[in-house]
């Protein structure tokens, strides 16, 4: 099976940070996931939420909140977070982090397979010539950094489809978060492309069915599931034949499934 940690390994450091990444990697996960913004000064930075609140993250300042994409880099990589650990995964470490700039985090994880999440901020949904700047950022970033991402995926189509005209053999993903209507699929083109660079869909591990499975493999698209981190679904997935897991306890599967293959 292919085992993802989720945004690092969140359920061990804080998310979306260098440590965490490098805490994925040294448990064994075949890939790692992150997410991806845009900042105001065309940089990209390693970080979930499109704004930021004082609390969890310590701003500068007399500020309460950053917009990822209104503030620059220099700002951003300023930004420390992690002091305690999230309500969600008590154990997880405290270990005082930066945001991390992509190219940072590209030369920290020596060349490990990365999956990058493209995050877009809601005001920028629609936005077509600020998606198309981020396309060529993010291209210019890979192609100036020698880096080849083992995937890029992202809720936003547009923003994919434009990834796939400037550069058509990037490995893009579709993600999912609400039901789909198979009966629509007559082929993989009529749902997620017009451009063969999409190639897989990344959906939430409670809308995978069987239906679902079997009719991805009838259309040979790659399919993930997002965020599997108990074991009870681990294995409901794997049953359905769903090999590609990305979890935030990335070492709880590998474990799994060292044990039971």
């Amino acid at each position: 099976m292919i085992i993802q940690g989720h945004r690092g390994c969140r359920a061990e450091f804080p998310e979306n940070s260098i440590e965490g990444v490098k805490r994925a990697i040294a448990l064994g996960a075949f890939a790692v996931e992150v997410d991806i913004q845009l900042t105001q000064d065309h940089e990209l930075v390693v970080v979930h939420d499109s704004e930021l609140f004082e609390g969890y993250y310590r701003l500068p300042a007399e500020r309460q909140s950053l917009r990822v994409w209104e503030t620059a880099l220099s700002t951003l990589t300023q930004v420390e977070f992690g002091h305690e650990p999230l309500t969600k995964f008590p154990e997880q470490q405290v270990a005082v982090c930066h945001i991390p700039s992509l190219r940072d985090l590209i030369d920290a994880s020596a060349d490990h397979r990365l999956n990058l999440e493209l995050k877009v901020p809601f005001e920028k949904n629609e936005d077509q010539s600020w998606l198309r700047g981020y396309a060529e950022v993010i291209i210019g970033l890979l192609t100036k950094q020698n880096y080849h991402p083992w995937r890029i995926k992202s809720f936003n189509l547009s923003l994919l489809e434009k990834l796939a005209k400037i550069n058509h053999s990037l490995p893009l993903h579709y993600l999912i978060e609400a039901p789909l209507n198979l009966d629509s699929w007559t082929n993989f083109a009529d749902f997620v492309r017009p451009n063969p660079a999409l190639r897989g869909l990344s959906v939430r591990h409670d809308l995978i069915d069987q239906r679902m499975v079997d009719r991805c493999q009838a259309l040979q698209i790659h399919l993930s599931a997002w965020t599997v981190n108990d074991l009870a679904t681990a294995e409901r997935l794997k049953a359905l034949g769903v090999i590609d897991l990305v979890s935030d306890d990335p070492g709880l599967l590998l474990k799994w499934e060292e044990k039971h293959g």
